[in-house]
Order: structure tokens, then C-alpha cells, then sequence
């Protein structure tokens, strides 16, 4: 439950079950464990995945990280680096489509497979804009795993997931 707050196209609420709720065999129950489903099934466009690297701005600057550069953005900001990841037309082009447990799926043996287990606990969620997503089951995922997750957005979203992350 806890790791699908903030679904933009679920009210947050809605996630998180009553007392009336916890009848067994609840419609409502029921209605919120397939939303729940929804969000998790749901593709995200992953633009890139690399690192580990050196954060070069924001709170962590300096650290060792991974970088998952989410596609698509609400914003166009002037100074963009990553229109790759930004314009629709180009995100289609170079995204892969992605569920949240496949991308967790393909970070462990992109790490396995570069002999860097062991190089850093951090993820870094870049864009695009990594808001305009529910995130939340692949930030549960990665604590699941021990790392610490930090989050680059321009801060025009927000997002329930947003307060579980370990920097924004």
C-alpha cells in the first residue's frame, strides 16, 4: 500500500484502506488492492540507466551515484540539458518502456553484470521530470535492496512518494 502513494492518477487517500475496509472480502477493498495493481502494471519510459558517476549538483553533490533518467516532463525549462528526455517525440524514439519491478530487474544485473555491486547505495531519479511518474514502487523496491534514493525535479509536481526519498 505504502509504496504506490502518489499516483497522479490516484487520489492518495484512496490507497491507504479504512477501518470499514479491512472487511474481508470488501468491494471497496477489493476496488483499491486492482488500483493499487494498476500503478505497478503501469510502463514507465526509462530514457537511460548509468553509473555509477560522480553527482555534479543538488543536496549530494559529490557522491557516487546511478542514474535512471526518467522520459517526459510538464515544464520546458530554457537551460535543459536532456530534451531526450523531455520532448515526446524523442522520448518515444529513445525510452524504453519499462513496469517499476522490470527496472529494478534490469538496474540489479546492469550492477551484476559491470562488477559493481558494491560501488555505491545511491540511485539518482533524473528526467525529464521523475514526478510526472508514480515512482513509489520502485523507490520501495530499492529501499527493499538498501539503497538510498535521491530525486532531481524542477519542483513543479508533487508527489506522495516524494516524502519517502533519502534526498531532493
Amino acid at each position: 500500500r505504502q509504496l504506490c502513494q502518489g499516483d497522479p492518477h490516484m487520489n492518495q487517500e484512496a490507497i491507504e484502506p479504512t477501518e470499514s475496509d479491512l472487511v474481508i472480502g470488501s468491494v471497496k477493498t477489493v476496488e483499491k488492492i486492482m488500483e493499487v495493481d494498476r500503478a505497478v502494471e503501469k510502463t514507465i519510459p526509462l530514457v537511460e540507466m548509468f553509473g555509477p558517476t560522480v553527482q555534479g549538483e543538488g543536496t549530494v553533490i559529490g557522491q557516487q551515484t546511478y542514474f535512471f533518467r526518467f522520459g517526459l516532463c510538464d515544464y520546458r525549462c530554457t537551460r535543459c540539458d536532456s530534451l531526450h528526455a523531455v520532448l515526446p517525440q524523442l522520448v518515444r524514439k529513445e525510452a524504453t518502456f519499462l513496469t517499476q519491478q522490470a527496472i529494478m530487474d534490469q538496474f540489479l544485473e546492469f550492477r551484476r553484470n559491470g562488477g559493481q555491486e558494491n560501488a555505491t547505495d545511491w540511485v539518482t531519479f533524473s528526467g525529464g521530470n521523475p514526478a510526472v511518474h508514480n515512482l513509489g514502487y520502485l523507490l520501495g523496491l530499492l529501499k527493499l535492496h538498501g539503497f538510498k534514493v535521491n530525486v532531481e525535479t524542477q519542483g513543479t509536481l508533487y508527489r506522495g512518494w516524494l516524502n519517502k526519498v533519502d534526498s531532493l
